[in-house]
This record gives structure tokens, sequence and C-alpha cells, in this order.
């Protein structure tokens, strides 16, 4: 698949993703008991037309965090730091 994408600064291009087989399918079966919640070291512009694309009803996905919800190491390595999240408890997270 192929998705368009454009950055804040009005640039565009084409991005192409992959859906790995069942996927969406587990999507919507864990939506169903837990809530969902993206974490991502990519750009907010092209994670949420790739987010858009697999949950456009936004049924699916309760929040997405993204590249500005990292932190950078010193050799620009972005860390998904699961500190951040401070209404639940580390024992409650599952990483996936």
């Amino acid at each position: 698949m192929v998705l368009e994408v454009t950055f804040p600064t009005g640039e565009k291009t084409d991005a192409g993703i992959n859906v790995r087989p069942y996927a969406l399918s587990c999507l919507r079966e864990v939506s169903k008991y837990f809530q969902v919640v993206v974490f991502t070291a990519s750009h907010k512009a092209y994670a949420d037309v790739v987010l858009d694309y697999l949950d456009p009803d936004k049924d699916l996905i309760d929040r997405r965090l993204y590249r500005d919800s990292c932190v950078k190491t010193e050799e620009g390595v972005y860390i998904k730091d699961l500190r951040i999240i401070k209404n639940r408890k580390m024992k409650d997270i599952v990483i996936i």
C-alpha cells in the first residue's frame, strides 16, 4: 500500500507500508478488552497517515504518542520511555 504523507512544511511524499497478516484482526480484538496506545518514534505527520489507514473510524486506537514523546539520546536515537505514562502502573502495561 502506498500512502501520501504531507509534512508540516507542505512537502509531500509517498510512503510504502506493509500491513502484517492478521494485524487488523488482532487490533480489533484487543481493542475490545484493552486501551490501545500506539507509541512510535515516527513523525506525527507520517504516523497519523498510517494509523488513520489502519483505524479510519478511530475506534480501535485510543491514544497516539509520537516522536515528541520520546527521549533523544546523544547519538540521535529516539527511545520510548514508558515513564511518561503517569496514569498507569508499569505492571499493567503490555508492549507489543
